[in-house]
């Protein structure tokens, strides 16, 4: 009798799906909590299969969006217009890097998404706008009236004290040089960097003064009160506001506009009725108006002096000077 034909031992084909199975739920599951934690909003996945590596992260496409993975575990859903520009730029292997937070209203009736290097701003009316940080300077003063004197004409010698406060720090102040020989008509252009981060709104604290034998260091002290008066007004409203997310412009907005009173106020207190005033003012900027004149605004040119921002006119003792100041996106 011949012996009986023994086939090997086959493994069941059912233990390598459930180990597949398994496999593909563990990498998916991230991205199903967040979602789950989304209502749902992303719709249904374009792919079944496991996430795709982006960048240093992967991700998963959906109906209605993208969400993101980074390396430390994290998921962020990016879509719509900004999603489109995103994606234009290469996604997670862009410059900006992956994103770090969910696409949050913004100043202005905006939306923005914030990434590692940098965010998307997207409002109706400009588009989607990619950028990292702004810079703001002051670029100098343009004198239209020298200043009236006792002893005939003379020339002027200004200089300018300048101050910033934005929604998530407050800067000390910093003063010009001293400009010789300013008369109607001169401009002296200058380059100082006043602020550099993310565009969140500013409010800049002016102070022109005409040099005789004044200190400056007293008219100094003047404007970090006015600073320190301004980031109170901030601190208190900031403070009381429940919000978290990635951008404290919405919640600033209206309070930027509204500190001037309380920082003139505080450097009108320190400086007295002295002779050597020329104008005080508070230039505000919001964070759209930040972003749009650092990204998308070619700089006007006044007598040498490169612009984006200026200050409402500054007269005292018979001038008249206005303060320029400039933007640009790093």
């Amino acid at each position: 009798m011949p012996s009986p034909l023994i086939l090997p031992k086959r493994q069941p084909v059912v233990i390598q799906v459930v180990q597949d199975h398994t496999a593909f739920d563990i990498a998916m599951k991230p991205f199903r909590d967040k979602h789950d934690q989304l209502k749902g909003a992303p719709g249904e996945p374009l792919s079944k299969g496991l996430p795709e590596n982006n960048g240093s992260g992967s991700r998963v496409r959906y109906q209605n969006g993208t969400i993101y993975q980074r390396a430390d575990g994290n998921c962020a859903w990016v879509y719509g217009l900004i999603g489109e520009r995103y994606d234009q730029l290469g996604a997670g292997v862009s410059w900006l890097g992956l994103p770090v937070s969910d696409e949050e209203e913004f100043s202005e009736g905006g939306r923005a998404s914030r990434f590692e290097n940098g965010a998307i701003y997207f409002w109706p009316d400009t588009g989607a706008i990619d950028m990292n940080q702004a810079v703001v300077h002051y670029t100098g003063l343009y004198a239209f009236a020298e200043t009236d004197s006792d002893m005939g004409t003379t020339s002027d010698e200004p200089y300018v004290i300048l101050g910033v406060n934005a929604p998530s720090r407050s800067l000390p102040p910093v003063q010009s040089q001293i400009y010789d020989d300013v008369d109607a008509g001169d401009s002296r252009p200058d380059l100082i960097e006043l602020y550099r981060g993310m565009p969140e709104g500013i409010a800049i604290s002016v102070l022109l003064m005409e040099h005789d034998e004044g200190d400056p260091d007293r008219y100094k002290a003047a404007v970090t009160a006015g600073v320190a008066a301004g980031a109170a007004g901030l601190a208190a409203t900031i403070g009381l506001t429940p919000f978290v997310g990635a951008f404290l412009a919405p919640i600033a907005a209206g309070v930027l506009a509204k500190i001037a009173p309380d920082v003139i106020s505080a450097i009108d207190d320190l400086i007295g009725a002295g002779d050597d005033v020329l104008g005080t003012t508070v230039l505000h900027l919001t964070a759209k108006q930040m972003v749009v004149l650092a990204a998308r605004t070619v700089n006007q040119d006044q007598w040498g002096i490169g612009w984006k921002a200026a200050t409402e006119s500054l007269t005292g003792q018979g001038s008249e000077y206005k303060v320029y100041f400039g933007l640009v996106a790093v």
